[in-house]
Protein backbone atom coordinates (compact mmCIF):
# COMPACT_ATOMS: atom_id res chain seq x y z
CA UNK A 1 0.00 0.00 0.00
CA UNK A 2 1.93 2.72 -0.91
CA UNK A 3 4.35 4.03 1.02
CA UNK A 4 3.38 2.58 4.49
CA UNK A 5 5.68 1.60 7.24
CA UNK A 6 4.33 -1.99 8.17
CA UNK A 7 6.17 -2.69 11.60
CA UNK A 8 5.92 -6.26 13.16
CA UNK A 9 5.76 -6.51 17.09
CA UNK A 10 8.86 -8.35 18.69
CA UNK A 11 9.77 -12.26 17.71
CA UNK A 12 6.64 -13.51 19.54
CA UNK A 13 4.13 -11.54 17.75
CA UNK A 14 1.77 -9.51 19.11
CA UNK A 15 1.51 -12.09 21.70
CA UNK A 16 0.91 -11.54 25.13
CA UNK A 17 1.80 -8.70 26.58
CA UNK A 18 0.96 -9.24 30.09
CA UNK A 19 3.28 -7.12 31.23
CA UNK A 20 2.49 -4.06 28.87
CA UNK A 21 0.37 -1.01 30.21
CA UNK A 22 -3.07 -1.65 30.40
CA UNK A 23 -4.89 0.10 27.15
CA UNK A 24 -7.70 2.35 27.90
CA UNK A 25 -10.19 2.81 25.53
CA UNK A 26 -11.35 6.46 25.80
CA UNK A 27 -9.56 8.46 22.15
CA UNK A 28 -6.58 9.15 23.87
CA UNK A 29 -3.76 7.25 22.02
CA UNK A 30 -0.90 8.19 24.26
CA UNK A 31 -0.82 4.77 26.34
CA UNK A 32 -0.13 3.29 22.91
CA UNK A 33 2.71 5.39 23.07
CA UNK A 34 1.74 7.96 20.65
CA UNK A 35 2.70 11.49 20.52
CA UNK A 36 1.37 15.47 18.86
CA UNK A 37 4.96 16.78 18.44
CA UNK A 38 5.07 17.70 14.72
CA UNK A 39 7.64 14.49 14.15
CA UNK A 40 7.63 11.52 11.80
CA UNK A 41 8.38 9.57 15.05
CA UNK A 42 4.85 10.97 16.48
CA UNK A 43 3.29 7.68 14.55
CA UNK A 44 5.44 5.13 16.16
CA UNK A 45 3.81 3.15 19.11
CA UNK A 46 5.25 1.12 22.14
CA UNK A 47 6.87 -2.41 21.37
CA UNK A 48 4.43 -4.85 20.71
CA UNK A 49 2.32 -2.95 18.75
CA UNK A 50 1.61 -3.69 14.78
CA UNK A 51 0.77 -0.84 12.79
CA UNK A 52 0.86 0.37 9.36
CA UNK A 53 1.33 4.55 8.56
CA UNK A 54 0.11 6.74 5.91
CA UNK A 55 0.43 10.09 6.20
CA UNK A 56 0.57 12.42 3.79
CA UNK A 57 -1.43 10.60 0.78
CA UNK A 58 -5.63 9.81 0.27
CA UNK A 59 -5.50 7.16 -2.39
CA UNK A 60 -5.13 7.40 -6.03
CA UNK A 61 -7.70 9.44 -6.95
CA UNK A 62 -7.34 12.01 -3.48
CA UNK A 63 -10.84 12.44 -3.35
CA UNK A 64 -12.06 14.16 -0.87
CA UNK A 65 -8.79 15.63 0.51
CA UNK A 66 -7.17 16.00 3.95
CA UNK A 67 -11.03 15.00 4.89
CA UNK A 68 -11.26 11.84 3.73
CA UNK A 69 -7.50 10.52 4.71
CA UNK A 70 -6.81 7.57 6.74
CA UNK A 71 -3.44 8.42 8.27
CA UNK A 72 -2.88 5.06 10.37
CA UNK A 73 -4.00 1.92 12.30
CA UNK A 74 -3.03 0.28 15.41
CA UNK A 75 -3.55 -3.60 16.38
CA UNK A 76 -2.49 -5.07 19.84
CA UNK A 77 -3.36 -8.32 21.78
CA UNK A 78 -3.10 -8.65 25.22
CA UNK A 79 -5.12 -11.70 27.30
CA UNK A 80 -7.74 -12.29 25.19
CA UNK A 81 -8.26 -8.65 24.15
CA UNK A 82 -7.77 -7.25 20.55
CA UNK A 83 -7.30 -3.45 20.38
CA UNK A 84 -7.63 -1.33 17.85
CA UNK A 85 -6.85 2.23 17.04
CA UNK A 86 -7.04 4.40 14.23
CA UNK A 87 -5.92 7.54 13.14
CA UNK A 88 -7.75 9.95 10.75
CA UNK A 89 -8.37 13.31 8.91
CA UNK A 90 -12.24 12.59 8.54
CA UNK A 91 -14.62 14.22 10.93
CA UNK A 92 -16.48 11.56 12.23
CA UNK A 93 -19.46 14.02 12.40
CA UNK A 94 -19.35 14.09 8.57
CA UNK A 95 -23.19 14.09 7.01
CA UNK A 96 -22.94 12.01 3.46
CA UNK A 97 -23.30 14.38 0.82
CA UNK A 98 -21.86 12.33 -2.07
CA UNK A 99 -21.96 15.24 -4.31
CA UNK A 100 -19.65 17.21 -2.50
CA UNK A 101 -17.46 14.43 -2.04
CA UNK A 102 -18.16 14.39 1.79
CA UNK A 103 -18.72 10.38 2.85
CA UNK A 104 -19.88 9.09 6.76
CA UNK A 105 -17.38 7.11 8.91
CA UNK A 106 -17.24 3.30 7.69
CA UNK A 107 -17.10 0.74 9.78
CA UNK A 108 -14.13 -1.67 11.49
CA UNK A 109 -13.61 -4.33 8.82
CA UNK A 110 -12.49 -7.30 10.47
CA UNK A 111 -11.26 -10.13 8.27
CA UNK A 112 -10.12 -13.87 8.82
CA UNK A 113 -8.47 -15.50 5.91
CA UNK A 114 -6.35 -18.71 4.74
CA UNK A 115 -2.41 -17.38 4.01
CA UNK A 116 -3.56 -15.63 1.01
CA UNK A 117 -5.50 -11.88 1.29
CA UNK A 118 -9.55 -12.07 0.32
CA UNK A 119 -12.32 -9.24 1.45
CA UNK A 120 -14.51 -11.59 2.94
CA UNK A 121 -14.53 -9.84 6.11
CA UNK A 122 -16.91 -12.15 8.22
CA UNK A 123 -16.89 -9.89 11.29
CA UNK A 124 -17.23 -5.87 11.72
CA UNK A 125 -17.61 -3.50 14.69
CA UNK A 126 -20.55 -0.41 14.13
CA UNK A 127 -19.04 3.06 14.34
CA UNK A 128 -22.17 4.32 14.20
CA UNK A 129 -25.79 3.69 15.66
CA UNK A 130 -27.53 3.54 12.09
CA UNK A 131 -29.56 1.18 9.71
CA UNK A 132 -30.98 -1.15 12.75
CA UNK A 133 -26.90 -1.46 13.81
CA UNK A 134 -25.63 0.45 17.24
CA UNK A 135 -22.32 1.79 17.80
CA UNK A 136 -20.29 -0.46 19.39
CA UNK A 137 -22.11 -3.71 18.69
CA UNK A 138 -20.00 -6.52 17.11
CA UNK A 139 -21.60 -8.38 14.41
CA UNK A 140 -20.91 -11.05 11.66
CA UNK A 141 -21.36 -9.86 8.64
CA UNK A 142 -23.36 -11.24 5.75
CA UNK A 143 -23.62 -8.34 3.35
CA UNK A 144 -21.49 -5.05 2.92
CA UNK A 145 -22.09 -1.72 1.41
CA UNK A 146 -19.29 -0.92 -0.79
CA UNK A 147 -17.19 2.39 -1.46
CA UNK A 148 -19.56 5.16 -2.67
CA UNK A 149 -16.59 7.19 -4.73
CA UNK A 150 -15.73 6.78 -8.07
CA UNK A 151 -13.50 3.78 -8.84
CA UNK A 152 -14.05 2.39 -5.35
CA UNK A 153 -17.17 0.05 -5.41
CA UNK A 154 -15.19 -3.00 -4.85
CA UNK A 155 -13.94 -1.91 -1.22
CA UNK A 156 -16.38 -2.69 1.67
CA UNK A 157 -17.32 0.23 3.98
CA UNK A 158 -20.46 -0.25 6.13
CA UNK A 159 -22.89 -3.60 7.47
CA UNK A 160 -25.60 -4.03 5.18
CA UNK A 161 -26.87 -7.06 6.88
CA UNK A 162 -25.55 -8.96 9.84
CA UNK A 163 -25.64 -10.27 13.16
CA UNK A 164 -25.45 -9.10 16.46
CA UNK A 165 -22.62 -11.93 18.55
CA UNK A 166 -21.50 -9.54 21.08
CA UNK A 167 -20.13 -5.50 22.39
CA UNK A 168 -16.85 -3.74 21.68
CA UNK A 169 -15.93 -0.95 23.95
CA UNK A 170 -15.76 1.64 21.34
CA UNK A 171 -14.59 5.50 21.61
CA UNK A 172 -14.26 8.28 19.07
CA UNK A 173 -11.93 11.00 20.19
CA UNK A 174 -12.46 14.91 19.59
CA UNK A 175 -10.60 16.52 16.91
CA UNK A 176 -6.37 16.96 17.66
CA UNK A 177 -3.76 18.69 15.83
CA UNK A 178 -0.09 18.31 15.59
CA UNK A 179 -0.03 15.03 15.20
CA UNK A 180 3.03 14.11 12.37
CA UNK A 181 4.82 15.85 10.30
CA UNK A 182 1.63 17.09 8.21
CA UNK A 183 0.74 20.66 8.24
CA UNK A 184 0.03 21.49 11.53
CA UNK A 185 -3.43 22.97 10.94
CA UNK A 186 -4.71 19.54 9.64
CA UNK A 187 -7.15 17.87 12.33
CA UNK A 188 -6.77 14.59 13.37
CA UNK A 189 -9.37 12.08 14.80
CA UNK A 190 -8.72 9.08 16.60
CA UNK A 191 -10.95 5.75 16.80
CA UNK A 192 -10.45 3.24 19.81
CA UNK A 193 -11.85 -0.07 20.23
CA UNK A 194 -11.41 -3.27 22.40
CA UNK A 195 -12.99 -6.69 21.43
CA UNK A 196 -12.44 -10.07 22.75
CA UNK A 197 -11.08 -12.50 21.15
CA UNK A 198 -13.58 -15.00 21.52
CA UNK A 199 -16.40 -13.61 19.70
CA UNK A 200 -13.87 -14.79 17.00
CA UNK A 201 -13.43 -18.47 18.38
CA UNK A 202 -13.96 -20.62 14.93
CA UNK A 203 -11.61 -18.67 13.21
CA UNK A 204 -9.07 -17.69 15.62
CA UNK A 205 -6.77 -19.92 13.97
CA UNK A 206 -6.61 -18.12 10.21
CA UNK A 207 -4.82 -14.64 9.50
CA UNK A 208 -5.97 -12.12 11.01
CA UNK A 209 -6.66 -8.13 8.85
CA UNK A 210 -8.30 -5.41 10.12
CA UNK A 211 -9.51 -2.82 7.51
CA UNK A 212 -11.29 0.94 7.56
CA UNK A 213 -12.49 3.59 5.50
CA UNK A 214 -15.31 6.01 5.25
CA UNK A 215 -18.76 5.17 3.06
CA UNK A 216 -16.61 6.60 -0.03
CA UNK A 217 -13.37 4.53 0.47
CA UNK A 218 -11.27 6.75 -0.99
CA UNK A 219 -8.74 6.06 1.36
CA UNK A 220 -8.19 2.81 3.04
CA UNK A 221 -6.04 1.16 5.55
CA UNK A 222 -5.80 -2.52 6.77
CA UNK A 223 -3.59 -4.24 8.85
CA UNK A 224 -2.77 -7.85 9.06
CA UNK A 225 -1.07 -8.95 12.30
CA UNK A 226 -0.40 -12.86 13.64
CA UNK A 227 -2.46 -14.52 15.86
CA UNK A 228 -0.62 -17.83 15.92
CA UNK A 229 0.68 -16.99 19.67
CA UNK A 230 -2.63 -16.15 20.64
CA UNK A 231 -4.79 -19.50 22.51
CA UNK A 232 -7.93 -19.83 21.25
CA UNK A 233 -10.50 -18.97 23.54
CA UNK A 234 -14.03 -20.80 24.93
CA UNK A 235 -16.37 -21.22 22.72
CA UNK A 236 -19.16 -19.22 22.70
CA UNK A 237 -22.67 -20.89 22.30
CA UNK A 238 -24.06 -18.69 19.69
CA UNK A 239 -21.05 -20.29 17.69
CA UNK A 240 -21.44 -23.36 19.02
CA UNK A 241 -24.74 -22.97 17.04
CA UNK A 242 -23.35 -22.56 13.87
CA UNK A 243 -22.54 -19.47 12.81
CA UNK A 244 -18.56 -19.92 11.64
CA UNK A 245 -20.57 -22.75 9.01
CA UNK A 246 -22.72 -20.10 7.83
CA UNK A 247 -20.18 -17.43 7.65
CA UNK A 248 -17.95 -20.31 5.70
CA UNK A 249 -20.91 -20.77 3.57
CA UNK A 250 -20.93 -17.17 2.28
CA UNK A 251 -17.28 -17.36 1.51
CA UNK A 252 -17.31 -20.10 -0.91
Amino acid sequence: MRSSLNILALACGLGLAQGAAAITIDGNLADWGLHRNGLASDWVPDAGIHYVVDDFTTGPNNIGGQGNDVEAMYLKIDTGTLYIALVTGHDPATVQNTTAKKYARGDLAINFTGPDYDDSFEFAISTATRNGFKQGGVYAVFNWNHGLAPGHADTVTTIARGLLIGQAELAISSSFTGMGEGPQGHKHWAYEAAVPLSLFDGFIDEKLWVQWTTTGAADVLRVDPPLTSVDAPPALALFALGVPALLRRRRC
